[in-house]
């Protein structure tokens, strides 16, 4: 499947630690052009920087996702609490945000396992996850926080999107039930004794 017009996605770079980019992706609005992350790559930033009237929306405050801020000019920058701590600059997401330019988009705060003070972007029928589906590191073990992914699950379902955008994948783009059937199956497999659920099941 294919994005609209509307929306251009330059792909992560994931050759080693330092050089992994994230995803990038735009969507073109009547005055404006949101970017969704500005991933870590100088090609990527090469890229970024020939789109005019630039705001950019920080998903979380992970390296691949943010230092690109550095190499690029942007009107404006939008973020969590805890990215603006590493990026030293931009405007905080209060609560919920509703934005009018020739497409709909809202930015809201999505509880998840990965990263906190996450924004996810809708935008049409789709829905960027940045990396809000995967799990986090705890003493070694990569796991989901169970109270955090049941939230997720309860927030994704409401959503009105019907696809949903995953970076650092090579598919992308899943149909809504796709990505809520595999975090239930993953909740499924939760100890009421443990807070936390290994993202694969024993065994594997």
């Amino acid at each position: 499947m294919d994005f609209p017009e509307y929306i251009t996605h330059i792909p992560s770079v994931d050759n080693d630690f330092e050089s992994l980019s994230s995803d990038v992706y735009v969507i073109k609005g009547e005055r404006y052009n949101y970017l969704y992350d500005v991933g870590n790559n100088e090609k990527v930033a090469e890229a970024l920087e020939k789109i005019p009237n630039k705001i950019a929306v920080i998903s979380h405050f992970h390296h691949d996702h943010i230092l690109n801020l550095d190499r690029i000019s942007t009107e404006k920058v939008i973020e969590g609490r805890l990215t603006k701590e590493y990026t030293k600059r931009g405007s905080v997401l209060e609560g919920e945000r509703t934005i009018n330019d020739g497409v709909t988009i809202r930015l809201y705060y999505l509880k998840n396992s990965h990263a906190k003070d996450f924004i996810v972007l809708e935008a049409g029928d789709f829905l960027f996850l940045s990396d809000s589906v995967y799990c986090t590191v705890k003493n070694g073990r990569r796991v989901y926080n169970a109270s955090l992914l049941n939230e997720q699950i309860k927030t994704l379902e409401k959503s009105p999107a019907k696809f949903f955008v995953v970076s650092h994948d090579k598919k992308q783009i899943y149909a809504k039930n796709e990505i809520i059937d595999r975090l239930k199956d993953i909740y499924s497999r939760r100890n009421p004794q443990n807070p936390y659920i290994d993202e694969k099941p024993a065994g594997d």
